[in-house]
């Protein structure tokens, strides 16, 4: 396997940003998310209004793919951000081009973790972006006060693994006109000029319930189906026929997620034999060590299998509420 893939703090988030980055991926995206483009045809986003993209990682493999504009933002007086995946999308109006900043992020972590061990809401991270995309056109896009050739920005995030009841979702977030007193009615272009999309993910278990939107292509993309199968969804639900760069990029991600799995079998087993004996420990000769550690370890794949994340995350803190679930299950 390519030894790019393990580079960084979260190899999975960089192996999904490569496979992002295609430019067929992203002209669905647009064509999915983003106004500008809803009656847009594919090929034309694909091969005329995607340019300079750039991607947050080292020695990417860029087929099909434009390099151009810097992917890490920086001021002296804002600190620095960088973005996933960074590029200009010409959009055709009233036989007018329209250049929109785009930035895709791919979000493994739903509830991510600040500095001091606090949960934040990436809705509310994905508000500071959109606000850098916008400050960081100062001098570059526009100078002075030629506040008018500000251009639109979205940030669009893609949510691999969100909570239980805001997957298959997608929403938007953006400047609104709400008159307070009377009515002044301003030409929605001026003021709008800021965008986020959170698009939820969801599982994908059975094929024959594929809706042909953006949510469940994406679905299909980073899911766990077999590799054969995914490519047969794709071409056969969405008419999606990947180039040869794209398939590299899809094998290494599929190498990467199962190499990711064996290690998170291990990693849950560790857990499974310390919350197992803590439980024994607790119960005493009513269950017992050894088969305690046997229950949790149950209890861990049945959840898993069940698709509750948060049920397993509680019961690797609480094991008063893993032996709660472990009888719940008669494990």
């Amino acid at each position: 396997m390519d030894q790019r893939l393990y580079k960084g703090t979260n190899t999975k988030d960089a192996s999904a940003r490569n496979v992002l980055a295609d430019r067929q991926i992203l002209a669905r995206i647009l064509q999915g998310c983003v106004l500008e483009f809803k009656d847009t045809p594919l090929d034309l986003i694909g091969d005329h209004c995607i340019e300079e993209v750039t991607v947050d990682t080292e020695s990417v493999h860029r087929t099909e793919k434009i390099t151009g504009e810097d992917s890490v933002d920086k001021t002296s007086d804002e600190g620095t951000v960088t973005y996933d995946i960074k590029f200009t999308a010409i959009a055709p109006k009233d036989n007018q081009k329209i250049d929109l900043t785009i930035n895709v992020e791919v979000q493994d972590d739903y509830r991510p973790k600040d500095g001091t061990g606090d949960s934040y809401e990436l809705v509310t991270r994905a508000v500071y972006y959109v606000s850098r995309l916008i400050s960081s056109q100062k001098d570059t896009i526009f100078s002075g006060s030629s506040y008018q050739k500000i251009r639109k920005v979205y940030s669009i995030w893609i949510c691999l693994d969100p909570d239980a009841g805001h997957r298959n979702t997608i929403t938007k977030y953006e400047l609104g006109e709400h008159f307070l007193k009377g009515e002044v009615v301003r030409k929605k272009a001026d003021y709008d000029k800021i965008c986020i999309v959170m698009i939820c993910l969801r599982g994908i278990k059975d094929p024959s319930s594929i809706q042909r939107d953006i949510v469940d292509f994406l679905s299909v993309v980073f899911s766990d189906m077999k590799r054969n199968e995914k490519q047969k969804v794709l071409s056969d639900v969405f008419g999606f026929e990947p180039d040869e760069g794209f398939r590299k990029e899809m094998n290494e991600m599929f190498e990467y997620g199962a190499y990711m799995e064996r290690q998170g079998e291990k990693k849950g087993r560790a857990a499974g034999m310390e919350i197992g004996q803590r439980i024994g420990e607790q119960i005493g000769q009513q269950i017992g060590q050894e088969k305690g550690i046997n229950s949790t370890i149950a209890l861990f794949a049945t959840l898993k299998d069940r698709g509750l994340p948060e049920e397993m995350e509680r019961a690797i803190q609480d094991p008063a509420y893993a032996r709660e679930l472990i009888e719940k299950f008669g494990l």
